[in-house]
């Protein structure tokens, strides 16, 4: 059983906004491309990894067709909370915002200042805001 679920350096799908696939894949690439020349600027060199590229390459399905995703994901019968970073370099915050409004039972909060990983970037912000979320959810499945 499945009380609640938290998810933090999420994926979502591309944001479309009734726009072509072709269109959202551009936004998603200037993104990264922003992202990599911030690294650069900063002196260091992007540096991915196998791993990560591999990440990326099992969520493509989901990303070029966000039907599945949202499939999934309103087959979920817990209360949702979606915590995101709103300077996330990997997933960008529109994709995010866009992908929790076609569910509009969960809850979705944005981290100021925070990246992809907002646990780690704001890590007493997002303990005290999920800890917030989660005290009645759990304290009513005590009851059961």
């Amino acid at each position: 059983r499945v009380d609640a679920v938290v998810l933090t350096s999420s994926f979502f799908p591309p944001a479309r906004a009734g726009r072509p696939l072709a269109l959202a894949t551009l936004d998603f690439a200037r993104h990264r491309a922003l992202y990599a020349r911030a690294v650069v600027a900063r002196g260091r060199r992007p540096s991915p990894t196998r791993t990560g590229a591999g990440q990326l390459r099992s969520m493509l399905p989901l990303a070029l067709r966000p039907d599945r995703y949202h499939a999934l994901a309103g087959a979920v019968r817990c209360p949702v909370l979606a915590v995101h970073g709103d300077v996330d370099h990997l997933v960008p915050v529109a994709f995010a915002r866009a992908a929790c409004a076609r569910h509009p039972a969960w809850t979705y909060c944005e981290l100021a200042g925070a990246g992809h990983h907002p646990h780690r970037d704001r890590a007493l912000e997002w303990a005290a805001l999920v800890h917030e979320w989660l005290d009645p959810i759990l304290a009513t499945a005590d009851d059961r």
